[in-house]
């Protein structure tokens, strides 16, 4: 485990116990984070981590079938694919032809409910050749589609925005039917993705060097281990842009391709030009090697050579970088106080009366922070609640944040710009990113890298969505720059809150709903349950156990202690805005 950073629920599953179907559904439902966070942690080997998952044994083409059934089952058969098959039975629904030119790694899409299955009647044709004729026939199937996973792991919700068509076409090959022609890629039902792809977090060196950043990719359960480690190899997702740092300018390669389990020990084999790195870039990639392949955890054998023999497996003993996430603090603005809130006891730090009337946000740390004021001007508050000046140039804001250390981020009126104040300096950067479109709600992830954005609709274009980008941050953890590359990971619109619950898991409310969702982002998202009109969310340690925090609109405060399937609890009344810092 990471130092005294709370348990994260989606890894606890996979260290006490295998993944199993239930596991599987209950991430789809919302449920994966009813655990426990308490007690002792039992330690199992990898095999034992993969012992127990539901395998598809899928069936090939019978003898007389009919388009449409031909179609039917080469879709059933593809889970089988990233799953253990390779997609061998899914080949035999295909004509020679077909079966060299496709290319099912290229994407997986994602989509909800069946899958649609209708003959294009306009399409059917029988050619006669002398004595013989061949017939041909078009099929299209439609789907609701919610994702995709690139070649490369990365999920993206982009052009999920409803139903969705794949043009086939079969011919009849010694009298049976056979797909001759279909896009490269695969489609499986999100009740199944879960089950045949495996969530990874490729951690990755933060362009600080201060903080590793956890990249979520999905990669298929027969190959995980060596995808990723050929992707940490790589430069990074897109979406982070400079916020991470690539290894060896891409010089760096698996020797084999393929990262085996041999007697329990995971073992690696590198190319010669990893020892062209320094001692310290070679112990951080070692470790990151380490957390990605133990699922954050280093507690497992694992053999790292280069391709001549050479043992780099003890290379990180004396590396401990990890993923920062110090616990956060929950702070409100309430009958006219700044309180401190670690459990039901409410401390007051002081009293602003007078000052903050009708205040629409707050960030605030140990060191103090800032107050919206209803005149859309951030006034510096310090420690001890005493004014210290506006903020951003006395201009109009819209939204603000805290972000880490004494981080305080706010979105321009216009949603033209994003700033930050840190250490008494500072920064502005342009969201160009948004495309023209309003930020109604934002989020800076627990190590300070990545930052999660609700979107509003664009005039005329579309709806809203939600997207994620990179923070750069020089070796003093300054912020320097923000993405100009984004990854979607949700279409939603009219989103009134959002927060990271965890460094793998965002939360987003719908505003005037009680309806809500959760990702391990980018990823599928879930529903997930919330106070009716939550008009704001952050995550916080209460009595010293992580807890969703969430105020509505007429003031109450509740929180979700320990899981983001537990029960709704009151923690405050009258409440003006809530903050988590640190």
């Amino acid at each position: 485990m990471r130092g005294n950073a709370p348990v994260d629920p989606v890894k606890l599953v996979r260290a006490v116990g295998a993944v199993t179907l239930t596991a599987a559904l209950m991430l789809v439902s919302g449920c994966s984070m009813g655990l426990p966070t308490s007690g002792p942690v039992e330690r199992v080997t990898l095999s034992q981590n993969e012992d127990h998952r539901v395998y598809i044994d899928p069936q090939g083409p019978s003898d007389g079938a009919e388009p449409e059934q031909i179609v039917e089952g080469f879709i059933d058969s593809l889970p089988a694919g990233p799953q253990s098959d390779g997609f061998r039975v899914a080949r035999e629904f295909l004509t020679d032809a077909a079966r060299k030119t496709w290319k099912p790694d290229s994407r997986t899409v994602i989509y909800s409910g069946e899958p649609r299955i209708s003959r294009r009647a306009d399409q059917m044709e029988t050619q006669s050749r002398g004595s013989q004729s061949a017939s041909r026939v078009g099929v299209t199937v439609s789907y609701d589609q919610i994702g995709v996973v690139d070649s490369r792991g990365v999920y993206s919700a982009e052009g999920s925005t409803g139903s969705s068509t794949i043009d086939l076409r079969l011919v009849k090959v010694n009298g049976q039917w056979r797909i001759s022609s279909l896009p490269d890629g695969i489609s499986i039902a999100q009740t199944g993705f879960f089950q045949v792809f495996r969530q990874v977090e490729l951690y990755q060196l933060a362009d600080s060097g201060k903080t590793l950043i956890p990249d979520q990719r999905w990669f298929p359960w027969r190959q995980w281990r060596t995808l990723a480690v050929r992707e940490l190899l790589r430069e990074p997702a897109n979406w982070l842009g400079d916020s991470a740092r690539s290894v060896g300018d891409d010089a760096i390669s698996l020797a084999m391709d393929s990262v085996p389990v041999s007697k329990g020990v995971v073992q690696v084999k590198l190319t010669n030009s990893v020892m062209a790195l320094t001692t310290a870039e070679r112990a951080k990639l070692v470790r990151r090697i380490r957390l990605t392949l133990g699922d954050g955890s280093g507690e497992y054998r694992l053999s790292i050579t280069d391709d001549a023999g050479q043992d780099l497996s003890g290379a990180d003993e004396n590396e401990s970088i990890v993923v920062n996430q110090p616990p956060r603090h929950l702070y409100s603005l309430a009958n006219n106080f700044i309180l401190s809130i670690a459990s039901n006891n409410l401390v007051r730090l002081g009293d602003v009366s007078g000052r903050f009337d009708e205040a629409s946000s707050m960030a605030f740390t140990s060191h103090g922070g800032a107050i919206l004021r209803a005149d859309g001007i951030a006034e510096c508050v310090t420690e001890d609640t005493d004014a210290c000046g506006t903020l951003f140039g006395g201009n109009e804001v819209s939204l603000l944040r805290e972000g880490i250390g004494d981080e305080i981020w706010a979105v321009s009126k216009d949603s033209s710009q994003i700033m930050v104040r840190r250490n008494g300096q500072e920064r502005r950067f342009s969201a160009s990113f948004r495309d023209g479109r309003p930020i109604t709600a934002f989020d800076v992830s627990p190590e300070g890298s990545r930052m999660v954005i609700a979107l509003g609709a664009k005039r005329g274009v579309d709806s809203g969505r939600i997207v994620m980008i990179g923070v750069s941050r020089d070796e003093n953890q300054l912020p320097t720059d923000l993405s100009s590359h984004s990854v979607t990971i949700s279409y939603r619109s009219d989103i009134s809150a959002l927060t990271f619950y965890n460094e793998s898991t965002v939360v987003y409310a719908l505003h005037g709903t009680n309806a809500g969702y959760q990702q391990l982002t980018p990823g599928p998202e879930s529903p997930q349950r919330l106070p009716e009109d939550t008009t704001e969310l952050v995550s916080a340690q209460i009595d010293q156990t992580l807890s969703l925090i969430a105020l509505d609109s007429s003031g109450m405060v509740r929180y979700s202690r320990a899981s983001l399937n537990a029960a709704w609890r009151v923690l405050d009344y009258q409440t003006d805005a809530i903050t988590s810092g640190w």
